[in-house]
């Protein structure tokens, strides 16, 4: 049952991993694919607006041919600040793409240190249970008389085997439970209280002693 939980609480932990991963991969995608879409529509209204002011120019030229060198001059240094501009926004979005993927990178390596330490723990938490267990199961003293609980009606093997694991071995000790007690075996066996007092468990005990 330890082992069934074990690899339960294992494969859940896993599918939450891989689901957050895979949000934080996906936000990743979504935030390249808007900034590469905004950079290559910003560099197609820079294309286009650089070939509006080439027109522009050209036309100028072909009314005013006395500024034929001037404008020539000025034409290529529009299309110099152009380029500056292009290059400018290219790097800040550069930028911005790696800030977002190293925060991105960041919040996926936070997510598998807190799922790791979990499944720690978890694990940690099965390991005790399984030794609390095991010293349940010696708890009983070898010097205390042991009866075959089975004989009572009502009571089989496995929920013997399940009292032994409390500590109950014997006749004396079923008849004497106190309803704390009762309480308390009830939680590790379901129904274990509302038995004994249907089938008389307790009178049927102190028969045998």
């Amino acid at each position: 049952m330890l082992k069934k939980l074990k690899k339960t609480l294992n494969e859940e932990f896993k599918k939450r991993y891989e689901k957050m991963e895979g949000r934080y991969l996906g936000l990743e995608n979504r935030i390249y694919t808007t900034i590469e879409n905004r950079l290559a529509n910003l560099e197609q209204k820079f294309e286009e607006l650089s070939e509006l002011l080439k027109d522009e120019l050209h036309h100028r030229k072909e009314q005013n041919n006395d500024k034929i060198e001037e404008m020539d001059g000025f034409d290529g240094a529009i299309d110099s600040a152009l380029s500056d501009k292009v290059e400018l926004v290219k790097g800040a979005l550069n930028t911005t793409i790696k800030d977002a993927k190293e925060k991105v990178d960041q919040t996926v390596e936070e997510v598998s240190k807190k799922v790791k330490k979990a499944k720690k723990a978890v694990t940690g938490k099965l390991k005790k249970k399984k030794k609390n267990k095991k010293n349940k199961e010696s708890s009983a003293p070898a010097s205390i008389k042991k009866d075959d609980l089975t004989q009572i009606k009502g009571l089989g093997a496995k929920i013997t085997a399940q009292l032994e694991q409390q500590g109950i071995v014997n006749f004396q000790q079923l008849a004497n439970l106190n309803p704390s007690q009762l309480e308390s075996i009830d939680q590790s066996i379901k129904g274990f209280t509302a038995r004994y007092i249907r089938y008389e468990w307790k009178k049927q005990a102190n028969n045998y002693l």
